[in-house]
């Protein structure tokens, strides 16, 4: 529905908010985005502690990650006119599996950067497939599941860097955010799963 149009009246676009669907993709998003903040929040101290770096070398790495995911914003933009959820389901993975890689090679300077890469490459793609989806399970009311995906990942940053914080302070050093990261992957994936078994067992998308 246009913005503007006569029905576009906040109660009508309210009912999304009782779409079950609606809430796992928020939830999608909440977690399982968090798994990317919850490392690159700490991606400075990670750069100079672990990789062993001067301080100079942290807008390289920045540079890497924020070219490469523009490039990840085209392709899940392509990937999403295949498959939408399809898309979705894959770069969760690489997300979960990119950030459980660079628990390892954030030891060393060009693994390092080429993991990075495939975190903001997957992590940006996945963002687009989120969007897209909630955009669908909105119904008419697509200009707020548009909106409500960017309130979902600012959740994500909260989240993941929160928890990011807790193992470095618990003493487990600044590697430790991308473990937690894929865990936080993970379980973004769960809850997608059960969006899907929803969705493929066609039960009642509404709660209430």
């Amino acid at each position: 529905m246009d913005p503007g149009a006569p029905g576009a009246v906040l109660p009508h676009r309210a009912r999304a908010f009782g779409n079950l669907q609606f809430w796992l993709s928020l939830l999608v998003g909440a977690i399982g985005f968090g798994g990317m903040f919850a490392m690159y929040s700490y991606i400075a101290p990670t750069v100079t502690e672990v990789t062993g770096l001067d301080q100079r070398w942290v807008p390289v790495f920045l540079l890497v990650h924020g070219a490469v995911s523009l490039l990840g914003t085209w392709l899940g933009g392509r990937l999403s006119d295949w498959s939408v959820l399809r898309t979705l389901v894959i770069m969760g993975l690489g997300s979960a599996v990119s950030l459980l890689a660079f628990w390892q090679t954030s030891r060393w300077l060009v693994p390092a950067l080429l993991t990075l890469a495939v975190v903001g490459m997957s992590g940006s793609a996945w963002v687009v497939a989120l969007q897209l989806r909630l955009m669908a399970v909105a119904g008419s009311a697509r200009t707020l599941g548009a909106a409500m995906n960017h309130s979902s990942l600012n959740l994500a940053n909260a989240l993941g860097a929160w928890v990011g914080g807790l193992v470095i302070a618990g003493g487990w050093g600044y590697r430790a955010p991308s473990l937690v990261g894929a865990g936080l992957s993970v379980a973004g994936l769960l809850v997608l799963g059960v969006s899907l078994l929803v969705h493929r067992h066609g039960r009642p998308a509404t709660m209430g």
